[in-house]
């Protein structure tokens, strides 16, 4: 039997109303809002466009970070899941910095997460 177990502590953004993405294809840009953020990829709404996106495509996403000292983001993922308006993008890769920023951003997003989870994230048990 497999451990399913998620490798990165996920997090709905706490306090926001929308939180906003775009996924660039191309010259296309195709608007979402984030459902969800971890250090290693995203859950996102797709407003419009969906059925552009395939699973496995390669794919620059922009997340706006609000409150942050860096507003946005821009990063290269993976279609990993497409499920109605639900996609679910892997982040191919992450530099250090950009690394350290989404784990501050979701430092500050933890509410709602269960208090052992909380504690190992602060002590870098999990990522």
């Amino acid at each position: 039997m497999t451990n399913n177990r998620r490798q990165f502590v996920r997090v709905t953004p706490s306090g926001i109303k929308e939180m906003d993405a775009k996924i660039h294809l191309g010259a296309a840009d195709i608007p979402c809002l984030v459902n969800d953020i971890s250090e290693g990829g995203l859950g996102l709404r797709v407003i419009s466009d969906r059925e552009s996106l395939e699973l496995f495509q390669r794919v620059k996403c922009t997340i706006v970070l609000p409150d942050s000292s860096t507003p946005s983001l821009t990063l290269k993922a993976e279609v990993r899941h497409v499920r109605d308006e639900l996609i679910g993008i892997q982040f191919a890769w992450l530099d250090k910095q950009n690394r350290n920023i989404l784990h501050r951003f979701i430092a500050e997003n933890l509410d709602g997460v269960p208090f052992m989870t909380k504690v190992k994230f602060s002590f870098g048990l999990l990522r």
